[in-house]
Order: structure tokens, then C-alpha cells, then sequence
């Protein structure tokens, strides 16, 4: 079988050349791509926050972002131009979230940050988000 062949001196080249690029760049073969750091993650968009339907919940949606392991979901019931009283109300892997025990029609401001290997980026800019 050709890729088991291919496979085989490719393993071969790699025991020779040891990791030396300049011989490895030699033999003819394609070589992977070197991994390269991604950095801060960028600020996400928050694209849609709508009631739920069940009194005290909310979703809020934004966009995923190159190289975050997470989002930091952050609301406050204060006006974030003359207060700076942001709340953890979560951490998650996706780019949704639902919010619980709010305030029925209360209106909450909620922002959004991803976190990477690299550090957290910037809160995205606050949305307002109501429940039922």
C-alpha cells in the first residue's frame, strides 16, 4: 500500500534528521506547519440576547473567537457609563449562555470576554438583556 510505504520513510527521514530543519527541508517531503502562539483572544460580538420564555432567564449569543479556551460572562443591573459593578454570572466553553434568577422585565447589561492560553481579552461591549 502506498501510504503505508510513505508513511514508513517518512519515519525514516524523521530518526535521521533528528529535528535539523535544514535536512529535513531536503528530503522532497511536504513538512507540517510549526504551531505558532495565537495570543489574547480578540473581544466577542454579542450577537443576539432574547427572553427565554420562563420568568428569570435570558440567552445571550456571541461570536467564538481564534484561540479561547472560554468566555467570562459578566451583567450588572447598573449603568456600566456611570458604574463599573460587573458580576460573574459565568464561565463557559461555548458562545451561548443562559442567565438564571434575573429580574423579570429588569434591564441588565451583559458583556462577554474570551479567555486563551494567552490571557483574557477585551469585555465586549455591553449588551442589554431582559427576562421574562
Amino acid at each position: 500500500d502506498a501510504k503505508a510505504t510513505l508513511n514508513k520513510q517518512a519515519d525514516y527521514v524523521r530518526l535521521i534528521a533528528q529535528g535539523d530543519a535544514v535536512k529535513l527541508a531536503s528530503t522532497g517531503f511536504t513538512l507540517a506547519k510549526q504551531p505558532e502562539a495565537v495570543g489574547v483572544p480578540g473581544t466577542p460580538d454579542i450577537r443576539k440576547v432574547r427572553m427565554t420564555g420562563k420568568p428569570g432567564e435570558a440567552e445571550v449569543t456571541w461570536t467564538a473567537q481564534h484561540g479561547a479556551d472560554s468566555y467570562e460572562v459578566k451583567f450588572t443591573d447598573k449603568d456600566p457609563l456611570t458604574s463599573n459593578d460587573w458580576q460573574v454570572a459565568a464561565i463557559t466553553t461555548k458562545a451561548r449562555v443562559l442567565l438564571t434568577g434575573l429580574e423579570s422585565f429588569k434591564p441588565y447589561w451583559v458583556s462577554v470576554s474570551a479567555i486563551g492560553a494567552a490571557g483574557k481579552g477585551v469585555m465586549s461591549d455591553p449588551a442589554i438583556v431582559r427576562a421574562a
